[in-house]
């Protein structure tokens, strides 16, 4: 159910598992449970094989505020080669999260 017809990981479930990632990263650098405000660049650079380690790794790039209104979290996706410890970036994703009870930027551009 998570495999394309060529035998390909679906990137909706990479997405899912990005998001996921992303939501999470927040919660944790934002002390409150955020809530999307934004999916922005979405790079689906290579296919990843049915079968392939992946390794989803986060990053608070940019926080507005303190306490925290806002936040974007970049999630990488790479491929890890057991034999040869080689990493193959795949995708990455950026979500904009906002913090609700304070303030938040009321537009996407605010975000920015």
């Amino acid at each position: 159910q998570n495999r394309n017809i060529h035998g390909k990981i679906f990137g909706g479930y990479i997405m899912r598992k990005a998001f996921e990632m992303a939501h999470t990263q927040a919660y944790l650098y934002g002390n409150s449970r955020p809530i999307v405000q934004a999916v922005d660049k979405i790079r689906f650079r290579k296919p990843v094989e049915v079968g392939s380690i992946l390794s989803l790794k986060t990053k608070v790039v940019y926080a507005r505020g303190y306490p925290f209104t806002s936040a974007q979290v970049k999630v990488d996706a790479e491929v890890i080669n057991p034999t040869t410890g080689n990493r193959d970036l795949t995708n990455d994703f950026f979500f904009h999260l906002f913090f609700p009870g304070g303030p938040c930027a009321s537009s996407y551009a605010g975000v920015i």
